[in-house]
């Protein structure tokens, strides 16, 4: 059995997205999805899962409230005492925004939400899960392949029992946007003269419509702009979806470098053998990039084929002032679809708060990280 591990916050239309593609593409009783759900944010996420697990009883969910952030954030000031990393006076300073966070004084909970690592997540994930194989991912991204053709290749490639890959990225959005739309916008790109070499995969204006949630998976397409053609999510053609991998890889696909952050598969016994993610350093990449590091002795290559693509499809790609939906009174239809839209932060126009906040900019915080952790080393578990 496989086990598609991810981790969501602020996320319940793309969960339910995932989790009804996955569904919907491959035998359910072949597979089961564990996700962690970082449980801090009043988007009415809880409830929502709820009724998602109803209708697919292979959703196993866990949680992470706030509660257990504040606890193992204060478990990774203990590690660092323990071992001297950083400064003492920025670890004191970094100990009182924790504090801060913990009475949620650190910033407006209603406006942003603390960026926590993957490393953490992912692990709870994995702790509620049961497969040999595991898939671990983001729960915002759409898989272009069948699971059973995973499995068939990850046991075809296993060794003593350990496998480690990484899926390539295709550079398409999944979107919601209207078909009409969507095909005169590609015959715009294409300005009448068919397909044209080294153009991305990817448009400005090619985002998912947040306003247009909940939808069917009928109203979801992938872009296919070589051939003009729109792969509807609701009935995908498997030999056109792995045609367009094949392309889509070769013309300007993400291949897997060390600095390609979010998806892994892997054998459950090179999972433990690694000794999970590690959550030293409480950052969305790094637990991501320690994977992959360490996951390559077990795959040299530590790349899948073509066909095991993933394509961008997630909050994070929206944006309020482009396509259909999100005209000047975008909030106005919001509220519409969303009655909680404002107790929580809104994709796009409300951003994350880190824990550095106040103490250094993002860019000196990466490079003392950068300096301090060493992605080869092997994983530390906190929580």
């Amino acid at each position: 059995m496989i086990s598609v591990c991810c981790c969501a916050i602020n996320a319940k239309w793309d969960v339910e997205v995932f989790v009804e593609a996955l569904n919907a593409h491959n035998d359910p009783s072949t597979f089961e999805i564990a996700l962690c759900h970082d449980d801090r944010v009043e988007d009415g996420s809880r409830e929502h899962f709820e009724q998602l697990q109803k209708r697919h009883p292979n959703l196993k969910i866990i949680r992470n409230a706030h509660e257990d952030t504040v606890d193992y954030l204060r478990k990774v000031l203990d590690y660092y005492d323990q071992k001297g990393i950083f400064k003492p006076q920025f670890r004191s300073d970094l100990r009182a925004n924790v504090e801060k966070f913990a009475r949620k004084e650190l910033f407006d909970h209603k406006k942003s939400f603390l960026w926590l690592t993957s490393g953490l997540l992912y692990n709870k994930a994995v702790s509620i899960s049961s497969g040999d194989t595991l898939v671990i991912t983001p729960a915002d991204f759409l898989y272009l392949f069948r699971l059973a053709d995973l499995e068939t290749y990850v046991q075809a490639n296993t060794r003593n029992g350990h496998f480690y890959a990484k899926p390539n990225a295709v550079w398409a959005r999944l979107n919601n946007q209207d078909p009409d739309w969507l095909r005169k916008h590609t015959d715009e790109i294409h300005r009448g003269v068919g397909f044209r070499e080294g153009f991305r995969w990817d448009s400005t204006q090619l985002f998912r419509d947040y306003l247009r949630c909940p939808s069917k998976l009928s109203d979801f397409h992938v872009p296919d702009f070589r051939h003009n053609i729109l792969m509807n999510l609701g009935n995908l053609n498997w030999d056109e979806v792995y045609r367009f991998n094949r392309e889509a890889f070769t013309a300007g696909g993400v291949q897997c470098i060390p600095g390609f952050h979010g998806y892994h598969c892997m054998t459950r016994k090179t999972f433990d053998e690694i000794g999970g993610f590690t959550e030293v350093y409480p950052s969305r990449a790094f637990p991501d990039d320690c994977m992959t590091f360490n996951g390559r002795r077990y795959h040299p290559g530590h790349a899948l084929p073509h066909e095991f693509s993933v394509a961008w499809c997630g909050q994070s790609e929206l944006c309020a002032y482009l396509g259909p939906g999100y005209a000047p009174d975008w909030r106005e239809k919001l509220a519409a679809v969303d009655p909680l839209h404002e107790n929580h932060p809104i994709p796009s126009a409300d951003g994350p708060t880190y824990l550095h906040q106040g103490l250094v900019s993002n860019s000196q915080m990466g490079e003392l990280a950068n300096a301090t952790f060493n992605r080869n080393a092997k994983p530390v578990r906190i929580a």
